[in-house]
């Protein structure tokens, strides 16, 4: 029984390293990088799909962990840092991820399966969302549901361009869209985003 449920969690893990820099995996990469055959997988998940959705989970609840973190170590006084922390983590999770990401947005024909899980974890009514939602209401010192909405939105459109272009695969060539990967671009980015949020 534990040796199943290692390999289980191993074929898990490898789906999660495999995805999160390859989109389009087959279940034939997944099985060579578990050292287990491709009937293994099928027996543990019941399809790759299944798989992946359980992965894309797993990552989506990795940063929803990463943001409740931040959550505990909030400064009451110190609202720009604070969304410098989020807004530096969603895009950084957007940047580590982007096989993930651009999973969600070219298999789209599968939206009961991992393609919805992100829109379902930040984009639905949820104690996640609530959460958020309170902590964003404390900082920003406003009752005001619209204005908490416009801020939650602001907060999480955030990575949309840099999203946009990895999901578009503009060519590395271009001086202009890889600048966005370029440190110190990056620190600007954050901060002009804070500048509008203002």
């Amino acid at each position: 029984m534990k040796k199943n449920t290692e390999v289980k969690e191993l074929i898990i893990d490898k789906t999660k390293e495999l995805i999160r820099k390859n989109p389009n995996l087959t279940i034939k990469d997944i099985a060579e990088e578990c050292y287990v055959n491709i009937a293994a997988v099928n027996y543990y998940f019941g399809s790759k799909d299944n798989l992946i959705a359980i992965a894309v989970k797993d990552i989506i609840d990795e940063l929803k962990e990463r943001v409740c973190e931040i959550l505990k170590e909030l400064d009451e006084d110190g609202i720009e840092d604070n969304l410098e922390k989020m807004i530096n983590v969603l895009l950084r999770f957007t940047l580590e991820n982007i096989g993930v990401v651009k999973h969600m947005f070219i298999h789209t024909d599968n939206l009961s399966n991992s393609s919805n899980l992100l829109l379902e974890a930040f984009f639905t009514e949820n104690p996640f969302t609530k959460r958020i939602f309170e902590e964003i209401k404390k900082s920003s010192k406003s009752d005001d549901e619209l204005i908490v909405k416009a801020r939650y939105m602001l907060l999480f459109s955030c990575f949309s361009i840099p999203l946009f272009l990895q999901v578009a695969d503009i060519n590395d060539n271009s001086r202009f869209f890889s600048s966005f990967f370029d440190p110190e671009f990056f620190q600007k980015y954050i901060k002009e985003l804070l500048r509008i949020i203002r």
